[in-house]
């Protein structure tokens, strides 16, 4: 295969990456070019996904792409989505979206403490709810007990004011 095959190729899949991540056989594909690590690529396919990330998330086939993004330098627009919809918690308590939050607040540990103290800030005033859920308990528990963020002292002081 040529490389103008190649890119003739990728700019397919990248211009059809919503209906691919959506799909059960055709998220593999989008995930198998994230997990190519191209810079270029990813943030290509990262940008199309803007938007879509926590329809996304509540799916089989997409919560799987979502996090691969996550892990392949889509980090912000994957934050940036979730904290900016009002259906943060209810992905927080989906089947699948909850590994996505879990992803993503590991995923923010160390490399982004910022993106991760804003997605626990917006999280925090769902605690309660989260903590008596099935699936938001994981969420819970990830947050509350201090694994995550980097400013535990922070954290520990916000807490006690919220």
């Amino acid at each position: 295969m040529t490389e103008d095959h190649k890119r003739g190729l990728l700019d397919i899949i990248i211009e059809n990456s919503v209906f691919l991540a959506q799909d059960p056989h055709g998220n593999y594909v989008v995930q198998h070019v994230l997990r190519i690590h191209n810079p270029f690529v990813n943030r290509r396919i990262c940008h199309k996904l803007q938007e879509f990330y926590v329809r996304l998330s509540m799916q089989k086939s997409g919560s799987h792409v979502v996090e691969t993004c996550a892990k392949s330098g889509g980090i912000v627009y994957v934050v940036n989505d979730l904290v900016q919809s009002d259906k943060l918690v209810e992905v927080a308590k989906n089947q699948f979206g909850n590994y996505v939050i879990q992803t993503v607040l590991k995923a923010t540990k160390s490399s982004y403490p910022g993106l991760n103290l804003r997605l626990e800030i917006a999280l925090q005033p769902h605690l309660a709810e989260l903590q008596y859920h099935p699936n938001g308990r994981n969420v819970y528990n990830l947050i509350k007990e201090g694994i995550i963020n980097p400013f535990n002292g922070i954290k520990q002081v916000y807490w006690q004011y919220c």
